[in-house]
């Protein structure tokens, strides 16, 4: 029986001359499979009841065959098979392109990676980008670079932002004692509490005077309250660091431009003097925090000389002047 299933098998194979009928072709050799199965299953069935027969018995009543048409029982072993579902689309997968490796030229423009920086330029950008601990409230301290001159003018500079500094608190501490006495909100200007204490002391009839960047007041009487008398103080106080802001902001601003417009020499001038490279490189940075806080001096600066020239109009407003 297997001779004869190849034999049918290789018959189907020549045969076959596209995919679709070879599939058809294996699908007809396992239907005839079955049925030659089927024909050998009921030939030993036969065999096997003849041979349970019992001896003297007569022979068996022939069986009938059903008529045509009619139903056979159906058996598992003659079960047809079930064909087997082909994909109509029996085409072979696309072969991907070889895909050409890019140009040096296309490396090079998406290149990524980033060449390393050399030590020394590593050093001089974390020196550039280092924060500078210097406000507006804080006094301005310098480092030295190890050149006389050079330390001597940043000493001078630092020298004359701490007074005018020193000079614009005092000047803001007048103003709120003044405030504070006479009961003013710290949102009201100098001349409505000058104009507060003239009404509150009218018996004295309470003056101001004005004399270019000086002011004072002046009462009529000579025995003054005590009240009276620490406001005389406190207007004294305030003018003394009026004039002390002012005073110093012209020298201070000359100073200032002079290292802002000279730093290309201030940095050759210290490379010069000190060939070392370490020591250099630590002078640098020093060097560069310098002018940084200097330039931010520069802006504090005029901040406070602006202050200064706000008390001057209020005092001019109540004395009846104009600037």
């Amino acid at each position: 029986m297997g001779e004869l299933i190849f034999d049918c098998f290789v018959r189907c194979l020549l045969d076959a001359h596209q995919p679709l009928d070879l599939v058809r072709c294996v699908q007809q050799a396992a239907r005839w499979s079955v049925g030659v199965w089927n024909v050998l299953g009921e030939a030993s069935l036969d065999e096997d009841e003849e041979e349970n027969t019992p001896a003297g018995e007569g022979v068996s009543a022939p069986t009938v065959e059903p008529e045509m048409g009619s139903q056979r029982e159906e058996d598992p072993r003659t079960e047809e098979v079930p064909e087997l579902q082909v994909d109509q689309d029996l085409s072979l997968p696309e072969v991907p392109r070889e895909v050409e490796p890019p140009s040096p030229w296309e490396r090079r423009r998406h290149k990524r990676v980033r060449e390393p920086l050399n030590s020394q330029h590593s050093r001089r950008r974390s020196q550039d980008t280092r924060s500078v601990h210097f406000s507006k409230e804080k006094p301005l301290i310098v480092k030295r670079v190890n050149v006389p001159e050079i330390d001597t003018l940043f000493a001078n500079i630092a020298e004359a932002f701490n007074k005018q500094q020193d000079d614009c608190l005092a000047l803001q501490e007048a103003i709120e004692g003044l405030k504070e006495t006479y009961y003013c909100s710290p949102a009201s200007s100098l001349s409505v509490c000058i104009e507060k204490i003239q009404q509150e002391h009218r018996a004295c009839n309470v003056q101001v005077h004005m004399e270019g960047y000086r002011f004072w007041l002046s009462a009529r009487e000579k025995e003054v309250p005590e009240k009276l008398e620490r406001v005389h103080k406190q207007v004294g106080e305030l003018n003394r660091a009026t004039k002390g802001v002012i005073s110093m902001g012209t020298k201070l601003q000359e100073m200032i431009c002079l290292v802002l417009q000279s730093q290309d020499n201030l940095m050759e001038t210290v490379k010069l003097t000190n060939p070392e490279h370490l020591e250099w490189i630590r002078l640098e940075g020093n060097l560069r925090e310098n002018i940084k806080k200097t330039r931010l001096a520069k802006e504090f600066s005029k901040q406070y000389i602006e202050e200064a020239n706000h008390v001057l109009t209020e005092m001019s407003k109540s004395a009846n002047l104009t600037l």
